[in-house]
């Protein structure tokens, strides 16, 4: 495997990713710009990353990038495989009364926990980071107190928090994300969980559906999949600050009264302007769960 490396200022990134992305059999990864992050980054330079399985494939993308007058590197990777190496360096994860591991760890299962088998693979999520920890124990503190109802996962990567919340016993469960990719690994994960998936259009009536996992590939939450199954019972948005505040409106119109919504994604300096947004939606802030330098919020529809 070949790994060509540049760090390119922002205003070039988009651009030349989307070149990269043109030449067949190239996978590419770049850092992503959030302006709301920049007062900690305090970085405009992003690092963009090609890989390749043979040589001129690599010599191809480091000609565009240097023909373009960006500074790259060529590196050759060691023959491994990157998943297995991922996966076994990854130890099993514990929240509350949860247990995530990868097939890995299998053996370590034991019936003390609720367990959840995520691998690492092409979406983002195995449990490992504290928002995905963070909301794992928020819904356990809301699940003592009642049953957690009719449930909506945005923006739910692997599908971690729909996956629990289906094995803690929720009523019905609806997942959506803008990437098929994670809807995709979501459904196999849930497969290898024991749990049943259905998946919808986004422009379908969904409604709501016991027994199993329903999901859906959507940008926002105003498409008629999410619109037609609302109200809510608890929503999950573990995403990143800015679609946090975009969103507002929206997820909160989709509450039920006495309905309740985790947030994540946020780092502590975003915390005050995301929870000013969400009150004035009429929500009350119920409790704050803080995990280093990453809070999970818990609102409530009066």
């Amino acid at each position: 495997m070949k790994r060509v490396i540049s760090v390119l200022h922002l205003r070039d990134i988009e651009e030349a990713a989307r070149q990269l992305e043109e030449i067949d059999g190239l996978v590419v990864s770049q850092d992503y710009y959030d302006p709301l992050l920049d007062p900690v980054e305090r970085s405009e330079n992003l690092e963009l990353v090609a890989y390749a399985e043979d040589m001129a494939l690599a010599m191809e993308a480091l000609t565009l990038l240097r023909d373009q007058g960006h500074q790259a590197e060529l590196e050759e990777l060691p023959d491994v495989d990157w998943v297995s190496e991922t996966q076994a360096g990854l130890p099993p994860v514990q929240a509350g009364p949860w247990r995530l591991h990868g097939s890995h760890d299998q053996a370590l299962a034991g019936r003390r926990h609720w367990h959840l088998r995520i691998d690492a693979n092409t979406a983002f999520g195995t449990g490992h980071h504290e928002t995905t920890r963070g909301c794992l124990l928020a819904m356990e503190r809301l699940r003592r107190k009642r049953p957690l109802g009719h449930v909506l996962d945005v923006g739910t990567g692997t599908g971690v928090l729909a996956l629990a919340a289906a094995r803690a016993g929720a009523t019905s469960v609806l997942a959506s994300d803008i990437d098929p990719e994670a809807c995709r690994r979501a459904k196999l994960n849930a497969a290898q969980n024991g749990l049943r998936t259905r998946t919808i259009a986004a422009n379908s009536r969904a409604g709501r559906s016991g027994g199993e996992l329903r999901l859906v590939t959507a940008a926002g939450a105003r498409v008629p999949a999410l619109a037609s199954a609302a109200p809510y019972d608890l929503i999950f948005a573990n995403i990143l600050a800015g679609p946090l505040v975009a969103l507002a409106s929206d997820l909160a119109g989709l509450m039920r009264p006495g309905g309740q919504i985790i947030l994540a994604g946020l780092i502590q300096p975003q915390r005050q302007s995301v929870e000013a947004r969400y009150r004035a939606q009429g929500l009350r802030l119920e409790a704050r769960i803080e995990l280093g330098d990453w809070p999970t919020l818990i609102f409530v529809k009066p």
